[in-house]
């Protein structure tokens, strides 16, 4: 390497009904759309492809002909819609439980914006976990207003208006027909909203980032915090801060939206009456359809492998208009791998021609918006050319978002976690097993507008023996970047703080000693400053914004930044087994004998220098899609650096003679704690918390140990692999962080010197 900077396996085993209830002809809700023959009947159309079976951009809807209000009033939510304005009139705190589909996302904040909620030019919030969701339902909420007003005015589309209501005042033309008017949202990298946005949905890290500037959150009347039975540590930091927010502003209305009926954590949460706080639980009937789930006989060996044949099967056996596959998998190269497997059938399939109708589609964090909504796209199924989508994706398809024309289901049975091992005191991404509660979440996606089926590819005894429920993130995961952000909102003492599942001291005090290592907080645990407050700013983990900060001190600022984008984006080369070769002699072109971060940098720059090019980067085998995404993030990161009046500037620009040294030191002061020594048999031995580690086989130092590696991450598979590994020498560590190293590192220097006085006496006596 160079040294520079540059089939039929399964059998049915039991009917899983996704509502918890009887078939759907036996409902009995008080709403008109459950009561109705025409519902059924719309139903039953659809099921025989008599009907168009996807309407909309991600909601199925049987009424498309009727006007949007009455589509509206076709939702299960739609009977409980007085119960909800009542409750929220009456009680600090609503729980609304109810499968997703019955409209709890898109329909209360309009409930609430017609209500009156917004009279005092207030807003109503809607958080979500992630940014797909957060958009969609912003999109479908603004589609659903401007119909209403057109139909409820007579307007034509074309019509400019100014609309003043007890709902808030819009004086701006055509305000109310854009999105980000009246209808608006906010998530990292996009927003489209105004000062006059009386409907917002964003993430929930936005909103936390917004109580950072004001605590109080005054721009709101409500807040609704959806999806919040998937307790990642945001949800849950924002539930303890919510309850914190009540107390000093009792007119604000908490309305919390989960797609499970377990509700009774959040109501005892909530409900205090010795603190003033009411809380009230409703729970919404869906109208969701069985499932059949079928199971494995015995236990695959490769679930991608598996995962392919199902999917082939599924679709030589079932027509292509009886609906689409939704797929889950861990993580983002499994996904890459299985939609290289199947493009490769489909090319394969020449004569039959069969597989041409099969269009795979990724769903994962990491995809740009344009990429993640493409899964509903409605033309793909619609017509005489019609294709089957396969949706392969991770468990962000389990219940934050609705994709109406999945009939199938394959469940590989895993979901990769990020885990936090206090002892070694870093995170480790582990492939484990999920809950009952999601195996159920992942079949009942199949079941949304008509029954469908799920495979699972993994044993009836298996899931038997599944947990039952999801342990909640803030309890196993890293807690430095929450408790940076607690602090940063003036909450000092966190002991005392109400979590909803207090998380382990021991992941407390280790998150704290770790802040405390890379200078955000001070000797008396409060926040430093300007370090620890530029820290919490910054849209990413602690580790990141340390080095980014210190890069400004260190004079590659430039570099650092498009490192650390480059790791925001993870893998940025394409994956298939059958061109492994002609990857890798891609991946030569780049590869230095310093690392994956000088590689990262390489390809990076090499990106820049071919103009972006999209054939580029298809010679090269390398992610267009990723190479955009890293540039948004190197963008991002070099607004808060210019936030913070720190220099963009470039190493090479600076009298160093090794300036990749510079670079590897500069990613020690955030990564410190990640650093490993190879070990006689070829293995690794972190020198903090002695783990036994290996390097990943991806990395380009795979084939060449050197003796000191820093690294970025570990994954825990067959083995503990560190990925993003860089080679350093020991001296670097007691250089750039002495408090933390001097002494081991002298003692390993004292160990080394011993050994070498035995091997010199006994070379004297022999």
């Amino acid at each position: 390497m160079k040294s520079h900077i540059k089939g039929a396996f399964w059998k049915p085993s039991s009917s899983y009904e996704a509502s918890s209830s009887e078939n759907i002809s036996s409902y009995t809700l008080s709403s008109s759309l459950s009561s109705s023959s025409e519902y059924r009947d719309a139903t039953i159309r659809s099921a025989s492809g008599e009907d168009d079976q996807l309407v909309g951009e991600f909601i199925y809807n049987p009424f498309r002909k009727l006007s949007m209000n009455e589509q509206r009033k076709r939702l299960p939510i739609y009977s409980y819609r007085n119960c909800i304005l009542y409750l929220v009139e009456k009680y600090n705190v609503v729980i609304v439980s109810g499968e997703t589909a019955s409209g709890k996302t898109t329909q209360i904040p309009q409930y609430l914006f017609e209500a009156g909620w917004c009279s005092n030019n207030q807003s109503i919030v809607c958080t979500q976990p992630r940014r797909i969701s957060a958009i969609a339902a912003a999109k479908r909420v603004y589609e659903e207003k401007k119909a209403s007003f057109f139909e409820s005015s007579g307007a034509s589309s074309s019509s400019s208006i100014g609309i003043s209501t007890r709902s808030g005042v819009i004086t701006r033309e055509n305000s109310y027909l854009e999105l980000g008017g009246l209808v608006g949202y906010c998530v990292q990298f996009d927003a489209k909203y105004s000062n006059f946005s009386r409907i917002k949905f964003m993430t929930d890290g936005m909103l936390l980032r917004e109580m950072m500037v004001d605590p109080l959150l005054s721009d709101y009347s409500v807040i609704m915090i959806d999806e919040a039975h998937e307790r990642s540590v945001k949800t849950d930091l924002l539930m303890g801060l919510m309850k914190k927010v009540l107390q000093k502003r009792p007119e604000l209305r908490l309305i919390i939206s989960s797609a499970t009926l377990d509700a009774e954590d959040f109501f005892q949460f909530f409900n205090v009456p010795q603190l003033n706080l009411s809380c009230y639980i409703v729970s919404i009937e869906g109208r969701n359809f069985p499932v059949d789930v079928y199971h494995v006989q015995k236990p695959v060996s490769n679930y991608i492998t598996s995962s392919l044949q199902c999917i082939l099967n599924i679709h030589r056996s079932e027509p292509v208009n009886s609906g689409d596959i939704l797929v889950f998998l861990t993580g983002q190269q499994e996904i890459e791998e299985l939609i290289s497997l199947l493009e490769e059938e489909i090319e394969r399939d020449v004569e039959s021609g069969v597989m041409k109708s099969l269009h795979p589609l990724p769903l994962y964090a990491g995809l740009s918006m344009d990429e993640q909504m493409k899964i509903f796209d409605v033309s793909l199924s619609q017509g005489p050319n019609a294709i089957r989508k396969v949706i392969v994706s991770t468990n962000i398809a389990e219940t934050s978002i609705t994709i109406p024309s999945i009939r199938f289901v394959v469940d590989c049975g895993f979901v990769k976690e990020r885990v936090y091992d206090y002892r070694a005191n870093r995170d480790c991404l582990v492939v484990t097993e999920i809950s009952k509660a999601a195996a159920e979440q992942r079949a009942g996606r199949a079941g949304r507008v008509s029954q469908g089926k799920c495979f699972r590819l993994y044993t009836e005894e298996d899931f038997s023996n599944l947990k039952e429920n999801t342990i909640p993130e803030i309890q196993k995961c890293n807690l430095t970047e929450c408790l940076l952000q607690m602090k940063a909102m003036g909450i000092d003492n966190l002991v005392l703080f109400d979590f909803l599942s207090p998380p382990p001291s021991q992941n407390m005090a280790k998150s704290l000693e770790t802040l405390y290592a890379l200078g955000a907080i001070d000797d008396d645990g409060k926040l430093t400053h300007p370090l620890g407050k530029q820290m919490a700013e910054f849209p990413t983990d602690p580790f990141i914004s340390k080095i980014l900060i210190q890069s400004g001190y260190m004079n590659c600022s430039y570099e650092i930044l498009i490192i650390c984008a480059m790791l925001s984006v993870k893998n940025v080369f394409v994956t298939s087994r059958s061109i492994q070769d002609r990857i890798e002699n891609a991946k030569k072109k780049f590869s230095v004998m310093e690392g994956d971060h000088l590689t990262n940098l390489n390809i990076y720059l090499a990106y820049l220098n071919n103009k972006k090019s999209s054939n580029w980067c298809y010679d090269n085998f390398i992610n267009y899609k990723a190479m955009q995404r890293a540039e948004q993030f190197y963008h991002q990161y070099e607004k808060f650096l210019k936030k913070f009046h720190i220099p963009v500037q470039s190493i090479m620009d600076s009298p160093h003679d090794y300036p990749s040294d510079i670079i590897r030191k500069c990613l020690i002061t955030g990564y410190f704690s990640n650093a490993a020594h190879r070990q006689h048999d070829g293995s690794y031995r972190s020198i903090k918390g002695n783990q036994i580690l290996h390097i990943h086989p991806n990395s380009v130092l795979f084939k060449y140990p050197p003796e000191y590696v820093l690294f970025t991450e570990l994954l825990f598979t067959t083995k503990v692999f560190m990925r993003d590994v860089s080679t350093i020498r020991p001296e670097w560590l007691v250089e750039m962080c002495p408090q933390l190293y001097e002494r081991s590192v002298d003692r390993k220097a004292r160990e080394i010197e011993a050994r070498l006085e035995v091997v010199a006496n006994t070379a004297e006596e022999e």
